[in-house]
């Protein structure tokens, strides 16, 4: 029985990290949309592009510092090896 659960929590943790990289590269997408967008924009613009670039940041820091955390407790769980 454990080597099914193995595979499965192997599946598991494979789709998570998709995840993680897919909302990763959205976010990072969005921020250069922004930083796009503020070259021709107005004073008024780019203070709010700004300010939407700095909540970008702030959720991709966030997504980061999960994704360590996670990371760190397969280790603490598993060893660092472990797969």
């Amino acid at each position: 029985m454990f080597p099914l659960r193995h595979i499965s929590n192997k599946k598991r943790r494979d789709v998570l990290e998709r995840i993680f990289f897919h909302d990763i590269l959205n976010t990072t997408g969005s921020l250069k949309g922004f930083l796009e967008l503020m070259q021709d924009a107005s004073p008024e613009e780019v203070q709010e592009y700004s300010r939407f670039s700095l909540e970008v940041v702030e959720t991709l820091i966030e997504e980061l510092k999960a994704q360590r955390a996670l990371r760190l407790q397969k280790i603490q769980r598993f060893g660092s090896g472990a797969d």
